[in-house]
């Protein structure tokens, strides 16, 4: 009797084992790419170095880049409310000829503590490299009183992609406070926060979709 439990017992551990496999295989194969912060990317590096602003640099890795397209955009909110044009800089490109490509992405902002600010976008593949900007923006949205923080919204954490899904890549806050927070900015409901009590908040996104062919 007791042989035969030690078999139930482990055959049940090998059931659980196996679903457990299978049910992290379902979970990634919904992920079409996966994207990372690099902080310690040459891109970074020389901005600071050149004291140019800030930029925030990302590794992109589509799964089926050759059935892929992806929008990288900046959305603006002046006192809780989405200003116009919305999105305030966008870039978009896919369809590269490799089915898996690794890529760098990113967006900057030039003088961001002067009138004369602009922002950019750029994205450097195997086959080619595009840049948008830079872009002169409306500096009333950005006042010289109180704290601006900026940050990377991923962490350390590389984040899986799934096709249509937004995900928020850093965020701009400027408040009339004295004090910073801490928040999560993956959570919808923290988002929804910042944008109601900051002064001016900026969401960098991406988004990547599946675009087959008919």
């Amino acid at each position: 009797m007791l042989k035969i439990r030690k078999r139930i017992l482990i055959l049940l551990c090998i059931i659980i084992a196996l679903s457990v496999g299978c049910s992290s295989k379902s979970k990634s194969s919904d992920y079409i790419g996966y994207i990372s912060a690099n902080t310690d990317s040459i891109y970074e590096q020389t901005f600071k170095e050149l004291h140019l602003g800030n930029l925030f640099n990302f590794d992109l890795k589509l799964l089926r880049a050759n059935e892929s397209w992806v929008t990288l955009w900046v959305e603006l909110y002046s006192d809780g409310v989405l200003v116009d044009p919305n999105p305030i800089i966008s870039h978009s490109y896919g369809r590269s000829p490799l089915e898996v490509e690794e890529s760098s992405t990113g967006f900057g902002i030039i003088n961001p503590n002067r009138s004369d600010k602009q922002f950019f976008m750029y994205s450097k593949y195997s086959t080619s490299s595009t840049t948008i900007g830079p872009q002169s923006i409306n500096n009333d949205f950005f006042q010289d009183q109180g704290i601006r923080t900026w940050g990377y919204a991923l962490g350390d954490e590389t984040i899986g992609l799934k096709s249509g899904e937004e995900v928020i890549l850093a965020v701009y806050q400027q408040g009339g406070g004295n004090s910073v927070r801490t928040y999560n900015y993956q959570d919808p409901e923290a988002i929804t926060e910042i944008i109601n009590i900051d002064n001016t908040v900026l969401l960098l996104k991406i988004k990547v979709e599946e675009d087959k062919e008919d």
